[in-house]
Parts: structure tokens; sequence; C-alpha cells
């Protein structure tokens, strides 16, 4: 499964901005918190973990996300981080796009 790169789709999602129609930004919310509630199963389990630090660009998004205004989107995205630090080689990744 993991050499598919399903993963790959959600490293092109982008914060919805406030200027959006309120149809698109419930769209594109209800979409990344589809994404993000699959990341955080997945992410459970170190298989989950590795493929999601290997797919370029998602801890980047991860981390715009967890600043987002939403709450919901807010509390998945760090729910998805706090599980990747449990992973020793993610640890890395995550020093390194820290803000």
């Amino acid at each position: 499964m993991w050499k598919t790169n399903f993963l790959q789709p959600f490293s092109s999602l982008k914060p919805v901005n406030s200027g959006a129609h309120l149809r698109h930004r419930s769209i594109t919310r209800g979409v990344t918190l589809c994404w993000l509630g699959l990341l955080v199963s997945v992410t459970f389990f170190t298989d989950g973990q590795q493929g999601v630090v290997k797919t370029p660009g998602v801890v980047e998004v991860l981390l715009e996300l967890s600043g987002a205004q939403n709450k919901q989107l807010q509390e998945k995205a760090l729910l998805v981080l706090r599980n990747l630090c449990f992973h020793g080689a993610s640890k890395p990744v995550l020093l390194v796009n820290g803000e």
C-alpha cells in the first residue's frame, strides 16, 4: 500500500483563505478533515509513521494546518504531529521543519 504513494495528494492541500467563497471553504475544510482523520489513524502505527514522514511535503502541510483558525483542523493536525513524535526516525524531519 505504501508503494502506491497514496499520501502524495495530501501534500498539495493548501489552507483555506478567508477570502474564498463560503461553499468552497466548507468543501475544502471537509476534504482536509477527512485526510487528517486518515492520517491520525495511519500514524498510530510505526509503518504509517514511516510512510507519512517519507512523503515529501506532508510535514510542512501539517505544520501549516496546526496553526489554522479552525479548531478541528488544528487538533487533528496536532494529533498527527504528536503521533509522529513517537517515531524515532521522524524526529530529525520534525526538528528541521520546526518553526
